[in-house]
């Protein structure tokens, strides 16, 4: 199963089954591949498109999830941008990013039609390292 689209996948086989369980909710696999497909359409909107990365700049819980899988489904490296980041760090880390998540994408879309999944060696996320400099270095992980 390709890393990129399994969330429909799981949806399709247990639409109701509890996928991400925060302290005040549970969102089924539907209701999170809805949410997902949602702020994959608001970052379509905002211009991003297939290998153009974004910085996620949210904190822990389920905006943070739908975000993520809307990038995946759009096949947009994800860059969670760690909050508790210094200065420094967080402005080395997005020097070369231009799109930013950061506030929940609730109630944002477009109308656009998903791409096909993205190939093995596409990059899905990008996570930085401490590092023994002082400056985090990125590691990009592939769908494959």
């Amino acid at each position: 199963m390709d890393f990129g689209h399994w969330l429909s996948a799981a949806a399709g086989r247990h639409p109701d089954r509890v996928a991400v369980a925060t302290a005040g909710e549970q969102v089924a696999y539907r209701e999170l591949l809805l949410r997902a497909v949602r702020a994959a359409g608001a970052l379509h909107m905002r211009g991003v498109r297939r290998g153009e990365p974004v910085a996620l700049m949210l904190e822990p819980g389920l905006p943070f999830v739908e975000a993520l899988h809307g990038c995946l489904l759009l096949g947009a490296p994800a860059v969670p941008i760690d909050p508790r980041m210094a200065d420094r760090e967080r402005a080395a880390a997005l020097r070369e990013i231009e799109v930013r998540v950061e506030r929940p994408m609730r109630g944002e879309s477009g109308v656009f039609e998903l791409p096909s999944p993205p190939e093995r060696d596409d990059v899905a996320l990008v996570m930085h390292t401490s590092g023994t400099t002082g400056l985090p270095k990125p590691v990009a992980l592939t769908f494959g």
